[in-house]
């Protein structure tokens, strides 16, 4: 069957695409530095637009390849801007080392109570929906820049107390980061090079709109919008705080359980990277990268939290100083090994509010879990290497499939989830919408970081790092819920096993892997 092919940025799945920056949907407002463009989404220009023909959904040589510099800035930009032309680093600073690199943070808790994301759903009734009752630590967002004096290549990650955050919030930060940098230090920083990234806290409010009451009830754009914006603030902050840099890192392992799903394949590799000023050794940052859900709480917490996520970053600051940045991996049947005990005394935040129905040990053991994985990171730490000082280089590709699950489709049309679809008017018909999705490839010096649309499970992402080897990239440090969220990522042969029936149910389906493969192939060189 013949029919146009549109890949852009204002459809609309039963208001699904107008949620992702429209109204607030009745929430209330969160206080100064909310985003002033949350509203403007239909006004963003497609991404990329292709009239004629459906491809096939497993021809993935028919979708666009990275867009042009420049193609997808905001709507209000000015127009006879030479985007390439302009510089890419900050004017008036000399750098002395091949590297520079600076750190910021954020606080995106929200001032008000909110739905939470996570552990199942309470079907349409606000009464059985999980909500929060105080906050029992604060929600962060921390970045690092990274820079290329000699190329003028620039990158940055950013790790989000967040369950996950869809392709059109990245794009709205995109979209906002390129023009914050060009209005404020005159230079071109393409928005994707913004890499972010969802911790997955089950702590943190729900921005899918999949926890709350669904049916009609939006997300809570207002709080979907302070993070954005103060994510795009804390760029911000460190860009123009970028300074020389000696860049080391290490690879350790941390344990992680499956909590009785096979994992086919393990992952509890942990990488970290550190980043300090030369001559004095004054430390700028950490960024680490372990593979587990942050759900050591359970589902019986009512309290705002970033998990052990939090304990982790507070750990890696007591012992390296600077600003420590946690982004996760595979997240597919991953799941943190959770100690009650670790020699304390008090858990991380003692006067954060604590929900009656947990106990002290609740609280100990989720301190005790960050804590071990900050101690193994500070154990792998004692072997650091340089990072070679080869420079940066950013690769981003947009790519589309054919999503096989009927049950998350109908999910995501109850609940308007706004996935990026190609057709509306096709969802739950004879011919279901192909998706569209994204990812990027960073290499700095000889360490690769590739981002997963989803929670991919260890297998995929092995299959994913296989293609980097093949390819020449060495490292691969596999980032998971990274530039969009598809809910689990799992392989074509993991489709065969009932064992995985929950984690099949929150999959856009099977056809994904052999297309984001297709497309990791193509943009790294290497024949389909």
């Amino acid at each position: 069957m013949t029919r146009q092919w549109v890949v852009a940025w204002a459809v609309v799945v039963t208001g699904g695409w107008l949620a992702c920056g429209g109204g607030n949907g009745g929430a209330k407002d969160p206080g100064p530095g909310s985003d002033a463009t949350a509203d403007t989404a239909s006004e963003v220009p497609d991404a990329v637009e292709a009239v004629g023909d459906a491809p096939s959904p497993d021809d993935a040589s028919a979708l666009p390849d990275e867009a042009p510099p420049g193609e997808d800035v905001a709507a209000d930009t000015p127009p006879d801007v030479d985007w390439p032309s302009l510089p890419r680093l900050p004017a008036g600073k000399a750098f002395t080392t091949r590297y520079a690199a600076a750190a910021a943070w954020r606080d995106i808790t929200p001032a008000y109570d909110v739905f939470m994301g996570g552990f199942g759903f309470c079907g349409g009734d606000a009464k059985l929906c999980r909500k929060s009752e105080g906050v029992h630590d604060p929600l962060q967002v921390h970045v690092v820049v990274l820079a290329d004096t000699e190329t003028g290549e620039v990158v940055a990650f950013a790790g989000v107390d967040s369950v996950g955050l869809f392709l059109c919030d990245q794009r709205l930060m995109h979209e906002a980061v390129q023009m914050r940098l060009y209005q404020d230090f005159g230079v071109f920083f393409d928005g994707p090079r913004l890499m972010v990234g969802a911790s997955h806290s089950h702590a943190a409010p729900d921005t899918a709109g999949l926890w709350g009451p669904m049916f009609g009830v939006p997300r809570d754009e207002a709080y979907i919008a302070l993070l954005r914006e103060r994510t795009v603030d804390a760029v911000a902050e460190a860009f123009g705080a970028l300074d020389d840099v000696v860049l080391t890192w290490a690879k350790g392992s941390s344990p992680n359980g499956t909590d009785g799903t096979p994992p086919v394949v393990e992952d509890r590799d942990l990488f970290v990277v550190r980043g300090v000023r030369p001559g004095d050794g004054t430390p700028v940052f950490t960024w680490t990268r372990w593979s587990s859900h942050p759900t050591a709480y359970g589902s019986r917490n009512n309290g705002l939290s970033s998990d052990w996520v939090g304990p982790f970053r507070l750990r890696m600051e007591q012992e390296f100083g600077g600003v420590a940045v946690f982004m996760n991996g595979n997240l597919g049947g991953t799941y943190p090994d959770r100690p009650t005990e670790c020699g304390l005394s008090e858990e991380a935040y003692p006067d954060g509010w604590k929900d009656p129905d947990l106990s002290p040990t609740d609280f100990m053991k989720v301190t005790c879990t960050g804590y071990q994985v900050a101690d193994n990171a500070i154990a792998a730490m004692k072997d650091a290497k340089p990072v070679a000082e080869t420079g940066i280089e950013f690769h981003h590709k947009i790519f589309g499939f054919y999503p096989s699950n009927a049950t998350l489709l109908l999910a995501a049309k109850v609940a308007a989830v706004p996935f990026a679809w190609g057709d509306p008017e096709a969802l739950l018909s004879d011919d279901p919408p192909d998706m569209v999705t994204e990812f990027s490839l960073a290499r700095v010096g000889d360490l690769t970081f590739l981002t997963m649309p989803g929670e991919s499970f260890p297998a995929f992402g092995a299959a994913a790092a296989e293609v980097l080897v093949e390819a020449g990239y060495g490292n691969p440090i596999i980032l998971g819920i990274t530039q969009d969220w598809l809910g689990y990522l799992l392989t074509e042969e993991q489709w065969k096993d009932m064992e995985l029936s929950y984690h099949q149910g929150l999959s856009p389906g099977k056809k994904v892997q052999p297309a984001y493969l297709s497309a990791l192939r193509a943009l790294v060189g290497l024949p389909r």
